[in-house]
């Protein structure tokens, strides 16, 4: 809710509230914010100092903020003027006063395309970047990401408008409104300048129905208008033709200071999947005075990313030659034996992948653990290694660690592990058998692999559960006993205890006699498709409001 709305609601008491979170502080000015945090006994503050910034009191003359600061006593309370609400936001005050800071670096709205500038440029590159470069949801999946649409406009004496290039535009986001790739798709068209804008918003008015603008959430707005707010598609109109249009007015939307620079990260990050430039002149052309620029470097990048990575897939021998060990090449190797598509290196999340392994639309992320480098003294996996891999997961990832003891035992069945994690088409059921020995006629009994893993710790002599989860762990192949791993073991175990094979006392587990023991059964694995987020559904988003 808004500061207007708890004031509204809320009395105006001190400490209301244990906890109030206040986000986009970077835009929220001192006043405002003050009668909310007077109902806090705590308080969150987040926000981003590289996005637009407060703007209520910017415009205050220097000399009028002076004359109401000393009027008030505030010149010899606060001399260095960290509560001038012309200088100072939210965000900025917090950073001064805060008791504990967290730099927030996993980025999941925008495909690594569209934000990689954006996290060099004004992040240091810090951003780890959640989405994977395939993971394109809207329109054709082999689209480029960026593309860029050069026009032969040019701008209207004494005015912002590039007629040309505002009808090329819509006259393109009318086709892509159609096309049915996006029919689930939102849009928004940034116009660099305002008077574009309004003249981008009327050819919208005529040429596109009402209808079809709710349905795909459309706004047409300049970059001031867009600090908290999303589209999967973005459309940019940048007017300015490198002829009519002066090199001034180009140098104003993106001088060297904070709130500008601001505008211009969020300009260009407001798309999830795909952007639209449309310009009238050269790159080149888009520098300030000085010949430097935010709005030229970006679309420099922009034309260098459509020169490179517009390219066909690496054939396999290709993808041999990128990875970093032999080890790897021999997985590659085996899972094309058997069909299955492979990329070496493969970069996600600011990691490199080993392995990723691509069949029916399924990928999945391998490891290959080479002893030297992946395990510490105690043979166990290094933390670092744990870290990456749980990155990985929250990104959407299935990661499936190969050890190279394991491989070089039996590589045909760490081969089968992967293989099994695809799945088929409609789950199968694979029975493996494991034999009593000739003189006992005990009855067969059906488990799974979790009872399976249980059973043979208990058997190779754990007894307390902690034991044998963790050798458990070890049979099933898993890199460590997570959350998840360890409630499947504890059904397992529980399900076992049910047939009265084992018994738990004191949190202990032991057969519950030598027939137990030496009881025939049969493992059946059902194999079901793991999807990568690379394949997954697609949720209707929530439309937080409408601007037609």
């Amino acid at each position: 809710m808004t500061p207007d709305d708890v004031a509204r609601l809320f009395p105006c008491a001190p400490g209301l509230f244990d906890v109030v979170i206040i986000d986009e502080a970077s835009q929220c000015d001192l006043p405002s914010m003050t009668p909310v945090l007077f109902r806090a006994k705590q308080a969150v503050i987040a926000g981003d100092s590289k996005q637009m910034q407060a703007q209520r009191f910017a415009f205050t003359a220097n000399q009028v903020s002076a004359q109401a600061w000393a009027e008030h006593g505030l010149d010899r309370l606060d001399p260095d003027r960290w509560l001038d609400p012309s200088k100072i936001d939210l965000l900025q005050l917090a950073s001064i006063r805060m008791d504990e800071e967290a730099f927030l670096d996993e980025h999941y709205r925008s495909l690594p395309a569209i934000i990689d500038f954006s996290n060099q440029r004004w992040y240091g590159g810090r951003l780890r970047l959640m989405r994977d470069e395939d993971d394109k949801q809207v329109g054709d999946p082999d689209s480029p990401v960026i593309n860029l649409h050069r026009v032969l406009g040019t701008v209207t004496p004494d005015t912002q408008e590039n007629e040309i290039e505002a009808r090329d535009l819509v006259t393109h986001l009318d086709r892509m409104l159609r096309h049915p790739g996006y029919v689930e798709a939102s849009f928004g068209v940034v116009c660099l300048f305002e008077e574009q804008m309004r003249l981008v918003n009327d050819l919208v008015a005529e040429r596109i129905s009402d209808e079809l603008r709710t349905l795909h959430d459309l706004v047409v707005v300049n970059p001031d208008g867009f600090q908290g707010d999303e589209r999967d598609i973005i459309l940019y109109s940048l007017s300015f033709d490198a002829n009519v249009m002066t090199q001034q007015q180009l140098s104003a939307r993106q001088a060297d200071r904070e709130h500008i620079q601001g505008m211009l990260n969020v300009a260009f990050t407001r798309a999830r999947d795909e952007i639209h430039i449309f310009h009238s002149a050269d790159a080149s052309d888009f520098g300030m005075t000085s010949g430097s620029g935010a709005i030229k470097d970006w679309l420099e990048y922009c034309l260098h990313y459509d020169n490179v990575h517009r390219t066909i897939t690496a054939g396999a021998e290709v993808q041999y030659g990128k990875a970093q060990s032999e080890f790897e090449q021999q997985v590659m190797a085996a899972l094309v034996s058997k069909g299955v598509g492979v990329k070496a290196q493969y970069p996600s999340c600011g990691f490199f992948i080993d392995v990723v392994a691509e069949l029916n639309d399924n990928r999945l992320a391998i490891e290959c653990d080479g002893e030297i480098w992946h395990l510490d003294e105690h043979g166990e996996l290094k933390q670092e290694d744990i870290e990456r891999q749980e990155i990985l997961e929250r990104a959407g990832w299935k990661v499936i660690r190969i050890p190279y003891r394991s491989w070089r035992e039996n590589p045909e069945s760490q081969l089968q592990r992967i293989l099994s994690e695809f799945g088929n088409s409609e789950p199968v059921t694979v029975t493996k058998v494991t034999q009593a020995p000739d003189d006992t006629q005990e009855r067969v009994v059906a488990i799974d692999k979790f009872e399976d893993a249980v059973f043979k710790a208990v058997k190779a002599g754990m007894r307390s559960l902690d034991d044998v989860f963790k050798t458990s762990r070890q049979l099933l192949g898993y890199s460590r006993l997570g959350p998840q791993i360890r409630i499947s073991l504890s059904e397992a175990m529980e399900r076992v205890v049910q047939k009265g094979f084992l018994r738990v006392e004191d949190d202990e587990a032991f057969f519950t006699n030598d027939d137990a023991r030496s009881a025939r059964y049969e493992v059946k694995i059902t194999l079901t498709p793991v999807r990568s987020s690379y394949n997954r559904p697609r949720w209707k988003r929530h439309r937080r409001h409408q601007r037609w």
